[in-house]
């Protein structure tokens, strides 16, 4: 039997990035099909600012900082998938140098 990449079990690392991609994807399909939602939040916003005496201009700048949030995060999460496949590809390029040395060192042997 030959041992090589072909007999090594699957990489943990292609499975976290796919898994990380997916609930990445999954978020930003939630946050932009749900307006509902959104319209539920601003509702909820709305009364919490009642709630706790804030003023219109307090509770815009508020709605400003969570909207740069909530873009930011995204941008990060896609930065971080990114990162990860990049990660990933340098791991699988490491794998195969190493069996082609290690096919190398059985051929000289």
């Amino acid at each position: 039997m030959e041992k090589g990449l072909e007999s090594q079990p699957p990489l943990l690392g292609s499975g976290l990035c796919f898994y990380q991609y997916i609930t990445t994807l999954n978020w930003i399909y939630n946050n932009q099909s749900q307006d509902s939602g959104t319209q539920e939040n601003q509702k909820i916003m709305k009364e919490a600012n009642k709630t706790i005496l804030v003023t219109y201009d307090q509770a815009e700048m508020n709605q400003k900082i969570i909207k740069n949030v909530e873009s930011n995060v995204l941008i990060m999460s896609f930065e971080l998938t990114d990162m990860n496949l990049v990660v990933f590809g340098l791991i699988v390029m490491d794998l195969i140098e190493l069996s082609n040395d290690l096919k190398l060192i059985k051929t000289n042997a």
